[in-house]
């Protein structure tokens, strides 16, 4: 009498059959077409099959497929407008109402073999032939390239790199941006440093033998940036008499200087300088309110200096130690100092900024501005629209009462 034994599911490999063999027959069935069995069963590794007949009711998932091609000549004639990818995503979606993000403009730029400015690859600010190459245009060639033309210089030679490894490297080598006369030298130029090692800073009153440090990195934001709306460097006697000003109005001016290391001429080196200054001219109503300005050597960003200057002058403020004497006209005698209780900053939105300048407005909301308004598009530079946003810093009314006034006797 013989035994019936049931029948049991071979492997050709000889092993036992998995759930995620079954997942993947299952896959490739429907893939092919191929009908299976809906006769429902609870084992794993016979899973149910799905059922793939279209039905009228089936709602459309996903995003829409969008045809880049189609925008093939607006994305290169945006290209040759030296826009980034993140703004030509931005314009096709403000003129198109699609969205391309900037990662597929840049692999579509790939497949059409059109060169554009890359990220350069991890650890290519160490590469000797760069280096060597990067001293040669800000040394041998003193003045006569910007540093967007020496990165456009660079990535025609093989070195598509940033501006943020230009400085890299530029730090590395010693040399730091200074601009002593941009009429006569062209827009930038640079000199050593005496010394590279991390700044000890130290916030002091500004006096003029730091007036040529200050000119120059106001220089540097005047000629590359659209942080201001200024297009040409002031004359040198401009900031001596704003230092004059500063002192006759009763207002801060102060300056953040690195104790390691001197300028060629033997001066305190100046990392960067914040001062406040009367907010709507000399309208004396205006007095217990002021304006901020703030500026950073541009080799010293994102060290904490702005943020250290910035707190200096708000805790003066809300100490009530900054009292404003204001004149409503020149000459005419100057009012009783008012106590200052209002700081407000006026930033341009620069789209060549950190997330498109935004990241400055956060920056201000983060150390206790409130944004008031928005002018938008009321200013022109570099080949952008810029808008203007008003923040304000105000001390709480209890702890900052402006001094009474009084009014003017009356002759009979």
């Amino acid at each position: 009498m013989h035994r019936m034994t049931p029948a049991t599911p071979t492997n050709p490999a000889g092993s036992a059959r998995t759930a995620q063999d079954a997942w993947r027959d299952l896959a490739e069935q429907a893939a092919t077409g191929r009908s299976c069995s809906r006769t429902p069963t609870h084992s794993l590794l016979h899973p149910p099959c799905l059922d793939t007949t279209p039905s009228n009711t089936a709602v459309q998932r996903g995003r829409r497929t969008i045809n880049v091609d189609t925008y093939k000549d607006e994305i290169i004639e945006l290209l040759a407008r030296k826009l980034s990818l993140r703004q030509i995503s931005r314009a096709l979606k403000q003129k198109h109402d699609v969205n391309i993000s900037g990662i597929t403009i840049q692999r579509r730029l790939q497949i059409w073999e059109i060169p554009w400015r890359q990220r350069a690859p991890q650890g290519v600010s160490d590469r000797p032939d760069l280096i060597a190459r990067v001293k040669v245009l800000l040394t041998e060639f003193e003045g006569k390239y910007s540093t967007k033309e020496i990165l456009d210089t660079l990535s025609n030679e093989g070195f598509p790199i940033s501006d943020r490894t230009l400085r890299k490297i530029r730090t590395g080598l010693g040399i730091r941006l200074r601009v002593d006369d941009p009429e006569k030298l062209g827009s930038e130029f640079t000199t050593l440093k005496t010394r590279h090692t991390p700044p000890q800073k130290i916030i002091r009153p500004m006096k003029e033998a730091y007036l040529s440090q200050i000119r120059d990195i106001n220089t540097h934001y005047i000629l590359h940036t659209s942080l201001t709306f200024a297009r040409a460097p002031p004359p040198f006697n401009s900031y001596a008499a704003k230092i004059c000003d500063s002192a006759n109005q009763g207002l801060p001016y102060m300056v953040t200087i690195d104790m390691t290391q001197k300028t060629p001429d033997g001066n305190d080196f100046v990392l960067g300088y914040a001062y406040l200054s009367p907010f709507r001219g000399h309208l004396v109503s205006y007095a217990p309110t002021v304006e901020l300005t703030l500026f950073v050597h541009p080799d010293y960003q994102y060290r904490s200096i702005g943020s250290n200057l910035l707190k200096f002058l708000l805790d003066r403020v809300k100490k009530g130690s900054v009292n404003h004497k204001c004149e409503e006209e020149p000459h005419q005698g100057i009012d009783a100092p008012a106590r200052v209780r209002n700081v407000i900053a006026v930033m341009a939105v620069d789209p060549e900024g950190k997330d498109e300048g935004e990241a400055l407005r956060r920056w201000y909301i983060k150390r206790g501005f409130e944004e008031c308004g928005r002018l938008k598009e009321v200013g022109y530079k570099r080949g952008h629209w810029i808008d203007t946003v008003y923040l304000q810093y105000s001390v709480p009314e209890a702890d900052a009462l402006p001094q009474v006034e009084t009014a003017p006797s009356e002759t009979v």
